[in-house]
């Protein structure tokens, strides 16, 4: 468990925005700024916290799980509040009581799925008492009773059995307190024993009081702690609950609430959830339904909440929450010259202190972070942060880490000038050990700046690692200066990385660089890539092309990498806004690029190794809609279209007798063949045969069948100048 204080946030060592660079546009050097970040302390702010008083005391007829009912909703947003679905990992895993495995695989990753694990109110069937007649009360006026369930009698195994319970009337008020000391540390600690499960949340309640010390309340119950810092002067606030376990021993700390609001923060603020487990037998559990900050100042603002699993020497630890609902406002107004600087975060750096972390350490180990609804970071100041530094699952020698959202993680910083920020990793050190990031909803950043605007964010799987992310991974960049950058890289081992759509988007004004990367076959698995660039900017994108510090961005966020001959196939790029998209692919990558009427120029670069497929049909084709010869490029290696290097071979009305001209006139030195296609056959194998009308480009390097086709739909003549 990590729990320094953050000064400054990330500091100048490790600035999670440290630079603001013009992203590479058409493989030109990157032009990089240094922002570094003030090493002083800054203060916290405004308001997000829901408050925590879903306090429907518990009665003798606390609602129980009647049924484990179907999985949650496959878009995973399970929202924030009472109704929210529990955390992660059916992670009351580990010892005792008939508690569910929590490493129940998830899909082809082998983590946690969130339908195994998050029992939301929908989701949970409660047996009602049927309301017995009044008899003779005939009270026109008064207000119907409202029936009471009847207790039922399955008993809770699970952290998302204890909230099934709690979302279907079995809450309890949080208790609110105020530091204690100027010192303003506060530590929540205790807990209980797998063995006391097995029984009625109304059974468990006596064991659930959890020690408090740094604040006004000395213990807590399982409604959980509410801490106003009542702008507390110290330079720093810190608010820690963890289970911790040692060899053969049982600790679980559930809760319904950890909250931290200040409406006058100053210095740091940080609230950290952890559950430890260290040697055989161990097993640390730490459950909270809702974690919230809520911060607000008239100058500087720093919040930070972490979510921590670590199981060393055999372990079992779990880290489980229903929602993550972080918020700060900054009402401050800076310059350039005196810029003021405000973060709501989680980790800290650019990985060298992560926000959501899964960690296991040896055979037998096993640590599982999840969060069943959504994660939430949004701040609005004057130069305003919100990032998480790290949502990572690491196992080494041998250990199982598991990282699992069951809904969305976004990120929202609105201000003069505003950055967002994610790095995701999944990593192993070798074979024995598993590793996996699984996100059920969507990866959304949204940097929005009256004068400027940063987004970034990284996704890697290292080793075996994998990572997940069901729905779409987007950075959107609004301001006069915008710029968002964006890596995708699976590489050192067997590891892969799905993501359903990869989505950039400049708006205002400002450039954009994109690159994915697998230096092994199966690495990259992504459905579509949506760019939008504004007029008279562009967006870069680089597949398995090499990423320098020369010609791209290499820090400790995107990592530099050579070229990769290994396919990648991706089955839609869709081309949108007025700006310029230009794309450096090292594979033939997308099936079909779809460029809007609107967009001005879409450039594209391959570099390909000859490969001397028969024709079209078994050499890699993409279709290019929307493609316009007066203001699109195509440039196979480096080598513009010319007079000597280029033929039209003229029109075909079967596709044998197009593969016979194309063929032929790819001689060696003709490398760019065109053709145009008037049969009814489907030669690009969409399902449909639209194809008569077709332009057909291939491209071949030494006169030996084909080794690139392009179908440009509508385009009935070419010349080398429409290419280049």
């Amino acid at each position: 468990m990590n729990t320094s204080s953050v000064h400054g946030s990330p500091s100048t060592e490790n600035p999670i925005a440290s630079q603001k660079p013009a992203s590479a546009a058409a493989g030109k050097a990157a032009d990089a700024r240094l922002r570094k970040r003030p090493e002083d302390d800054v203060a916290a702010t405004d308001q997000a916290a829901p408050a925590p008083d879903q306090a429907a005391a518990a009665t003798d007829q606390d609602v129980l799980v009647a049924q484990a009912a179907p999985a949650a909703a496959a878009d995973g947003s399970a929202a924030a509040g009472a109704g929210a679905a529990p955390a992660a990992a059916e992670g009351s895993a580990g010892a005792g009581a008939g508690a569910p495995a929590a490493a129940a695989a998830a899909g082809s990753s082998g983590g946690i799925g969130i339908g195994a694990l998050a029992l939301g109110a929908g989701a949970i069937g409660v047996a009602a008492a049927a309301a017995g007649g009044r008899g003779g009360d005939s009270a026109a006026a008064a207000p119907a009773p409202t029936p009471t369930p009847a207790p039922m009698l399955t008993a809770i195994h699970s952290f998302a059995e204890y909230m099934g319970a709690i979302n279907h009337g079995g809450a309890t008020a949080a208790t609110n307190v105020s530091v204690a000391s100027p010192t303003a540390v506060v530590d929540v600690s205790g807990g209980f024993s797998r063995s006391a499960l097995s029984h009625t949340v109304t059974d468990l309640r006596p064991s659930m009081t959890y020690n408090v010390a740094g604040a006004s309340a000395a213990t807590i119950n399982d409604g959980g702690i509410v801490v106003d810092l009542q702008g507390n002067p110290t330079a720093d606030s810190r608010v820690t609950a963890h289970s911790d376990a040692g060899a053969h021993s049982s600790n679980l700390m559930w809760m319904q609430t950890m909250a931290v609001h200040d409406a006058a923060s100053k210095g740091a603020t940080m609230a950290i959830a952890s559950a430890t487990a260290s040697g055989a037998g161990s097993d640390a559990e730490i459950g909270i339904q809702h974690v919230s900050m809520d911060l607000a100042a008239a100058g500087s603002v720093n919040g930070l909440t972490n979510l921590v699993a670590t199981a060393t020497d055999g372990g079992s630890a779990h880290t489980l929450v229903g929602d993550v609902t972080l918020h700060m406002i900054s009402s401050g107004i800076g310059t350039s010259l005196a810029p003021i600087f405000s973060y709501i975060h989680m980790g800290d750096g650019e990985g060298a202190q992560p926000g959501i972390l899964a960690s296991a350490s040896g055979a037998g180990s096993s640590a599982n972070a999840g969060v069943a609804g959504n994660v939430s970071l949004s701040g609005h100041g004057d130069d305003v942060y919100a990032y998480d530094s790290g949502v990572f699952a690491q196992g080494t020698n041998g250990g199982s880490a598991h990282t699992d959202i069951g809904g969305n993680i976004s990120f929202a910083a609105d201000g003069r000038e505003a950055h967002s920020y994610i790095l995701v990793d999944a990593s192993t050190d070798g074979a024995a050990s598993a590793a996996d990031v699984h996100v059920h909803g969507n990866v959304e950043l949204d940097s929005a700046g009256t004068q400027s605007a940063l987004t970034r964010a990284a996704v890697r799987a290292d080793g075996t690692g994998t990572v997940e992310i069901d729905g779409h991974l987007s950075a959107d960049s609004s301001s006069p200066d915008s710029t968002s950058n964006m890596q995708v890289i699976a590489q050192g081992g067997s590891g892969a990385i799905s993501i359903g759509s990869v989505d950039m988007s400049i708006e205002g004004g400002g450039r954009g660089w994109l690159d994915l990367f697998t230096d092994h076959s199966g690495g990259l698995n992504i459905g579509t890539v949506n760019l939008s660039a504004a007029g008279g900017y562009d967006i870069s994108l680089h597949v398995q092309n090499a990423n320098d510090a020369v010609n791209g961005f290499v820090n400790s966020t995107f990592l530099a990498h050579t070229d990769s001959a290994v396919n990648v196939s991706i089955g839609t790029a869709n081309v949108g806004g007025a700006g310029e998209v230009h794309m450096f692919l090292n594979s033939q990558t997308f099936g079909t690029i779809n460029q809007a009427a609107s967009a001005t120029m879409l450039d594209v670069h391959y570099q390909l190794a000859d490969q001397d497929f028969a024709g079209v049909g078994a050499a890699p084709i993409t279709t290019i809609n929307g493609f316009s010869a007066s203001h699109d490029d195509v440039i196979y290696n480096g080598v513009n279209a010319d007079a000597t290097n280029f033929i039209d071979a003229g029109s075909f009305n079967s596709v044998a007798d197009l593969n016979a001209g194309l063929n032929a006139a790819l001689d060696g030195t003709h490398k760019y063949v065109f053709a145009v296609y008037n049969g009814t056959e489907d030669i690009n194998h969409n399902g449909v045969a639209d194809d008569h009308g077709s332009g057909v480009l291939a491209w071949d390097d030494n006169g030996a069948g084909i080794s690139s086709v392009l179908m440009l739909p509508g385009v009935t003549t070419l010349t080398p100048s429409d290419l280049s």
